[in-house]
């Protein structure tokens, strides 16, 4: 923040904090403007030749000024151009701004008071305008707030892929007095370690999610971030990703991946077949996408079979949110889970029960 009695020689670095603060593509300032403002807001009172050439001295520094020019007739009665429309160009659009605040807003992650204040970084790289706009988005609650060290778990994750190293840490869950409890090795009670190959992490459903090879087995697990207690980097490399079955090629093709395991349960994907309302086919395209592995045939007025490949313990959940919509036709085996869980809802809900 520049002293509202900087002295003169500071007039260009003035001048920019001015348009930094008040000007956008929307709201261009005149010289005569941009004059007046340094006089209210910092008390400098300069003349026009003197502003023109702090201007020019900022755009021979290389700062995205833009401006227009204009023609007006000069004292003397010829035509002069004249430097009008001044405004700083941003790194990135309102928009592209509005797109991470709101990224920001609905992500269960961050805690409250770290949200807020990089939500005024973001502010602050546009104009007054832009904040004026977007004011009301630190009233939006967030359902629960992340706990500090997870930035910290998330830049040692972040240093371990980059490094091709395995890591090692404690894994928890909330119990019942939504308090976080270790998870605990069967055979001994204690704090279970884990060691994994990590390859990747990715937002899912608001939660940040690692990726990863467990040691010793040919699956890809996932495991949520803020979960992740006492983690380290070991000195050992990550097993290769083209070591295991399905991964042959070292490449993780994360869209499909994502598609294949819409709830980020662990396990293999398998080709599953299902019927859905004709209605419904929006929500599986917005759940499956659009690729080649997702196929619509046998389309009726009032139904169609699609064919996808999925996790099928996340099948299973996925299918179970859209009730009597769904009804899988292959696997058997989820074809029957499919079943037991309906029956097992329906028990539920009987009015005797």
């Amino acid at each position: 923040m520049i002293a509202p009695d900087a002295p003169k020689r500071l007039l260009p670095l003035v001048v920019l904090a001015v348009l930094k603060r008040h000007s956008d593509a929307a709201h261009r300032l005149s010289q005569r403007q941009i004059a007046d403002l340094l006089a209210r807001e910092h008390g400098m009172v300069v003349d026009r030749k003197t502003l023109k050439s702090a201007l020019t001295g900022l755009l021979d520094c290389g700062y995205r000024l833009r401006h227009e020019q204009v023609e007006r007739l000069g004292r003397s009665g010829e035509p002069e151009a004249l430097a009008t429309g001044w405004y700083l160009e941003r790194e990135f659009s309102d928009l592209e701004l509005r797109l991470i605040i709101d990224a920001l807003v609905f992500s269960h992650q961050l805690p409250p008071r770290r949200r807020d204040e990089l939500i005024g970084k973001l502010e602050g790289l546009s104009s007054r305008h832009f904040h004026a706009r977007v004011k009301h988005v630190k009233s939006v609650p967030t359902p629960r707030g992340a706990d500090e060290p997870l930035l910290d778990t998330v830049g040692l994750l972040d240093r371990a892929i980059a490094a091709k190293r395995r890591v090692a840490f404690k894994y928890a869950f909330l119990g019942a007095d939504k308090k976080p409890h270790l998870r605990v090795s069967g055979s001994t009670g204690r704090p279970r370690r884990y060691e994994v190959s990590p390859y990747q992490m990715v937002a899912s459903g608001g939660y940040y999610y690692l990726i990863c090879a467990a040691w010793g087995l040919d699956d890809l697990w996932h495991f949520r971030v803020d979960r992740i207690q006492d983690a380290a980097i070991l000195d050992q490399p990550v097993r290769p990703l083209k070591e295991l079955p399905g991964y042959e090629d070292g490449r993780l093709d994360l869209p499909r991946h994502l598609a294949e395991h819409p709830h980020m349960q662990a396990g293999p994907a398998v080709p599953v077949r299902f019927r859905v309302e004709r209605s419904s086919i929006p929500s599986v395209f917005d759940w499956f996408g659009t690729g080649p592995d997702v196929r619509v045939t046998d389309v009726t007025d009032t139904t169609a079979d699609v064919a996808v490949r999925v996790n099928e313990t996340a099948m299973l959940f996925w299918a179970l949110k859209f009730g009597g919509v769904i009804e899988v036709l292959e696997p058997a085996s989820l074809r029957q889970a499919m079943r037991a869980a309906g029956l097992a809802i329906a028990e539920k809900h009987r009015p005797d029960s």
